[in-house]
């Protein structure tokens, strides 16, 4: 997710759209990561909040990057991967 928020960074440094799209593709990769080692984590260990959180962290910064790139004439996919739900 590092990498992800480096690219917004830099996308909102420059407005340049390609940074924006390096953004969202590293974010989605991040939540299937997440999403997959939460699944194969047991809820009795600590570890499998953390991989939550940060899976929780990732789709927020996805729903973000979204917004922004709606907010500035921008189309992302806009795929919502498995593992995020937006209310």
């Amino acid at each position: 997710m590092g990498w992800s928020i480096n690219y917004f960074d830099s996308w909102q440094n420059g407005l340049q759209p390609r940074y924006l799209k390096l953004a969202e593709r590293h974010t989605i990769t991040a939540i299937k990561l997440f999403r997959h080692l939460e699944s194969d984590t047991s809820p009795r260990i600590s570890e499998f909040y953390v991989v939550r959180e940060r899976r929780t962290r990732s789709c927020r910064l996805l729903a973000e990057l979204q917004f922004a790139a709606s907010n500035h004439g921008h189309q992302l996919s806009s795929n919502t991967p498995d593992g995020c739900i937006y209310f």
